[in-house]
């Protein structure tokens, strides 16, 4: 590979514009284009024994498809307000398991113009614009509000967007809206179904380069004196044909931080790529003190423009958990017997008190500090309080012999900061109805504060703005008890059930040891009967932590049963082996009926109910596809109307969960 030889450089300059936009979770705005009006086309079989089927062309010509609403196979259809469309009842009488579904609108641009496509899928999703490929999201998942945001460029005239969803079972559908990514906004875009009278060939805008978004990743590591966080940056060429010798620069002040050289770029495919990136760089050019200047020369053009850092995204990374990333490990006998790090207080950490975060290694392993023994308490181990710029931290774990090392320790600061306070500002317009007497945190200004002599005084004019209110907040108390729904039997034999089951609840009993307090609540007394006959060790750990309270048996049933097929009789029967069983092994019934995973109720459940499981029922469904959706009222709490005046008390439950369902 090498970069743009310098008759590039005396090349013809072209229109082109290198835009890098933000990545941040977008949420729907005003100004967002909704698209409402689709032309439709569907359900083709899309098999699951295919590893290839969500990239498959299904339709015979995905990449040349200029549909009209008179063709043969395509129908029009509209989209809730919110750009939701349901393809269930779109194809109502048609099998979609296993099934794709096509939907086409044309798109006016009155020039060329950088969007960002903001959509969804239940389940997987593939987009092509200009019949040029885009995006592709392998992922089993239900219809949400817009969980994928698309770089897209549009070119002067009529554009073609096709977007592909592909169903696996049960729910089926898309949503789709086009929001800003420029000043010109989306407010002149036009959207057609019909296709435009004398458009036979796709357009494409002029040869550009849009750069990013930059995408940061989970935690910072803490790499000697400095944090250092992995960075993601696409790159993505737009044009009729592919861009040779692509060179990408990325330079802050006089300084080149980074430099990539790529052979080829396919148009409308974006190429990923990865760096370290300095805390402290991101955070000037956060600010605008030293902003980062993006650089793309290509044969046949070039670009340049600053790189957008987000600040909100830098303060949740500063004040989330942090890696070590210099933490070594010596063994001996295949065990861990020493973990040492030495480290320096980094400037934007100046001022706070930072603790290790050490509950996988618990109370009996030896910490120690610079030399001084530090105690272990509810999890954590003190580093400095408060810390100062260039301190050392010589930091030397013994770890308690013959306890698995679980969990590595992380560092966070103890401080509530920016996250607790933006947060806590939605939880308080949320959970008491008004925000708190202070304005939204402002990022640019706690960054800028970050590890400075304001920080404290910024800190405590937010704490007691929100103090009235978190005393008013507190007076409720939101319970949060683990759970993972397993299915005993649907793409997978019971045989892979069972070790689904034994390795999610070893794994469950494991955190209530990292994890003082840890609830975790299993259903389903088959699973347990499984276990008592084939991990007899297993299940006397489960009784055990019964006894102890950290373990609840839930359900009451002999599985988590569906409730629209089976007779009453059928119900009943669930809950009364499922119960016999529970007083058997346990000593007590279930109190609490579990359905997390029910698509409908029958109105003469809480009869059986109050005769079977127990007086309350928890579910994570708001009744979808139940045919009488009057019948079980709150979504929830609160009573039901029922057959006979049985009125359990029903609650859409709030989990910690995992899901083993495909």
């Amino acid at each position: 590979m090498s970069g743009p030889s310098a008759t590039v450089e005396r090349m013809r300059s072209l229109p082109i514009v290198v835009l890098l936009v933000a990545a941040a979770a977008r949420t729907a705005s005003p100004q967002d284009l909704v698209i409402q009006r689709w032309l439709v086309r569907g359900p083709l079989p899309a098999p699951q024994e295919d590893s290839d089927r969500v990239v498959r062309d299904h339709l015979g010509g995905e990449a040349t498809a200029l549909p009209n609403v008179v063709d043969e196979g395509w129908g029009e259809v509209s989209a809730d307000a919110s750009g939701g469309l349901d393809l269930n009842e779109v194809f109502e009488g048609q099998s979609t398991a296993w099934s794709a579904a096509y939907a086409h609108t044309y798109v006016f641009a009155p020039e060329d113009r950088t969007v960002l496509l903001v959509a969804d899928s239940d389940d997987d999703l593939v987009v092509r614009v200009n019949g040029q490929r885009v995006w592709v999201n392998e992922i089993a998942r239900g219809l949400g509000r817009g969980g994928d945001t698309v770089t897209v460029r549009l070119a002067e005239g009529w554009n073609s967007l096709l977007l592909k969803a592909l169903n696996r079972s049960g729910g089926f559908g898309l949503l789709a809206r086009l929001a800003a990514a420029e000043t010109a906004g989306t407010g002149d875009l036009l959207l057609s179904t019909v296709r435009p009278p004398g458009l036979v060939a796709y357009h494409y805008p002029r040869p550009t380069v849009t750069v990013g978004p930059l995408l940061l990743g989970p935690a910072l590591s803490w790499r000697g004196g400095e944090l250092v966080a992995d960075a993601r940056l696409s790159l993505t060429a737009w044009g009729s044909r592919a861009f040779d010798a692509v060179d990408l620069v990325l330079t802050q002040g006089d300084a080149v931080v980074a430099r990539h050289l790529l052979d080829s770029l396919a148009p409308g495919t974006p190429a990923e790529i990865s760096m370290d990136w300095r805390f402290a760089d991101l955070r000037r050019a956060a600010l605008g003190a030293a902003p980062l200047d993006a650089r793309v020369d290509w044969q046949g053009g070039a670009g340049r423009a600053n790189a957008f850092v987000n600040a909100d995204r830098l303060l949740r990374l500063a004040g989330g958990r942090i890696e070590i990333g210099s933490l070594q490990f010596d063994s001996a006998g295949g065990a861990v017997q020493r973990l040492s790090a030495e480290l320096r207080v980094p400037a934007a950490l100046s001022g706070l008190s930072l603790d290790l975060l050490a509950m996988g290694l618990g109370p009996r392993s030896r910490y120690e500090v610079n030399g001084n023994v530090v105690a272990w308490r509810e999890g954590g181990v003190e580093l400095c309080a408060p810390c100062r710029a260039g301190d050392s931290l010589r930091i030397v774990i013994a770890p308690e012999p013959g306890r698995p090392l679980w969990t590595t320790p992380t560092v966070r600061v103890r401080e509530i900061g920016y996250p607790e306070y933006t947060d806590g500002y939605d939880f308080a317009r949320a959970l008491a109805g008004r925000a708190p007497a202070i304005e939204r945190p402002d990022p640019i200004e706690w960054l800028r504060a970050l590890g400075g002599v304001g920080y404290g005084a910024l800190s405590e004019r937010h704490r007691a703005a929100y103090a009235s209110l978190a005393a008013e907040i507190r007076r409720d108390t939101l319970h949060l008890i683990g759970n993972s729904h397993i299915d005993a039997a649907w793409l997978w034999p019971w045989s892979e059930t069972i070790e689904v089951i034994r390795d999610t609840w070893r794994t469950s009993l494991k955190l209530a040891e990292i994890f003082p307090g840890y609830t975790f609540s299993g259903s389903s007394a088959a699973f347990y009967d499984a276990m008592d006959r084939l991990q007899p060790g297993l299940a006397d750990s489960l009784a055990a932590a019964v006894e102890r309270r950290g373990w609840v048996p839930v359900g009451g049933w002999w599985v988590e049963s569906d409730l629209n097929l089976p007779a009453g009789e059928s119900l009943v029967r669930q809950g009364l082996y499922g119960q016999r069983y529970f007083e058997q092994r346990f000593g007590r019934r279930s109190k609490v009926a579990w359905t997390p995973d029910c698509f409908g109720y029958p109105w003469t459940l809480p009869q059986i109910l109050r005769g079977a499981p127990g007086s309350s029922t928890s579910s994570r469904r708001r009744f979808v596809g139940t045919t009488r959706p009057s019948s079980l009222s709150t979504p929830s709490t609160g009573k039901v109307s029922t057959a006979r005046g049985c009125s359990p008390t029903t609650r859409m439950a709030t989990c910690i969960t995992s899901t083993r369902n495909g």
